[in-house]
């Protein structure tokens, strides 16, 4: 569900909405969607490398389309939307819906399943002691009961 939700929220939905939309809208959606096609170019160039390399595209498209694309999105549709506010267009009030929760999205995305979920599993199994979390809504670290040897 989550690789669903995310392939829904971050590519389907903002490649409708460039062709679909007005102009001023699929201009604020076009960059984030290029990031998105761009990591997914670049994610089988590192499938020779080692797995916490190949980390390294994901984590770095999603800190970057977090920090860049998502955010002046997020900002500018609100803008456009107080600007349109008494047409009453569902479009716009869409537009910054769908930027909001592309956002947050991308902020669990980066620093909840990425970095403290993902990652760990990709480190040495021998040599990095495992960071056991308890995954509710967020990620909480267990407390471990340390067994001495």
């Amino acid at each position: 569900i989550y690789f669903v939700l995310s392939k829904v929220l971050g590519f389907l939905i903002p490649l409708v909405m460039i062709f679909a939309a007005p102009t001023e809208i699929a201009t604020m959606v076009t960059p984030s969607l290029v990031v998105v096609i761009a990591q997914a170019v670049a994610e089988p160039s590192t499938a020779g490398c080692h797995d916490v390399l190949r980390m390294t595209i994901p984590i770095g498209y999603s800190a970057y389309r977090l920090f860049g694309p998502l955010q002046t999105w997020a900002i500018d549709s609100y803008g456009l939307y107080l600007e349109h506010a008494t047409g009453g267009s569902w479009v716009y009030a869409f537009n910054v819906g769908l930027a909001w929760v592309n956002l947050v999205f991308a902020a669990y995305n980066l620093f909840g399943f990425l970095i403290l979920r993902a990652l760990p599993l990709y480190f040495d199994k021998d040599e990095t002691p495992r960071v056991e979390m308890a995954y509710t809504l967020l990620p909480i670290a267990k407390k471990n009961k340390s067994k001495k040897v």
